[in-house]
């Protein structure tokens, strides 16, 4: 009988190699980011992390690889290639919950994580929703220059909740 409460280990702001802070190398290639993806979650596994959330800043580059890796299974077998990914968070290991860093003109930073189940279109339209978009290049080592978004907390909700596709709604949380 389940008695409730359940808890899990988790980091829920995971920057890539496309963060400008980023010290080491910085993969571009669609099988060296897919690397760098399954080696971190060998490394989560073997910590017994059980979740993670990819929020670089104002960018959504890498997160498709983490799910990919998360979605194989420890034996190499499962989904083998970025085209064939359907998002199955139930198949993941550790659960990879999308986001985005987004930096305001408040000022401050906060985190936006969408359902763990958020495939890559669902992820861009964040980033329209926000008035960011894909203007920065995926073939980029490096992700976007950070410029403070002019909102606050509350409109950064209010655009997301009201996108025009209406897919958002309900399928996020903002972390201050």
């Amino acid at each position: 009988m389940d008695k409730g409460a359940h808890f899990y280990r988790t980091d829920l702001q995971i920057h890539t190699p496309r963060d400008s802070k980023w010290v080491g190398r910085k993969p571009v290639t669609d099988e060296d980011r897919l690397g760098f993806a399954r080696d971190f979650v060998v490394k989560c596994r073997e910590l017994g992390i059980q979740a993670v959330g990819i929020t670089d800043h104002h960018d959504i580059c890498f997160i498709k690889y983490f799910q990919l890796a998360a979605q194989e299974a420890s034996d190499g077998s499962g989904v083998r290639d970025l085209k064939s990914l359907i998002v199955r968070p139930e198949a993941q290991n550790p659960t990879v919950f999308p986001g985005i860093e987004v930096t305001l003109q408040v000022p401050c930073q906060c985190i936006v994580l969408l359902d763990a189940d958020a495939d890559p279109t669902m992820q861009s339209e964040l980033l329209e929703a926000v008035q960011i978009g894909n203007r920065h290049s995926n073939d980029s080592p490096d992700g976007p220059q950070v410029a403070p978004l002019p909102m606050d907390l509350a409109e950064l909700d209010t655009q997301i909740k009201t996108y025009a596709s209406g897919r958002l709604r309900g399928r996020y949380i903002v972390l201050p």
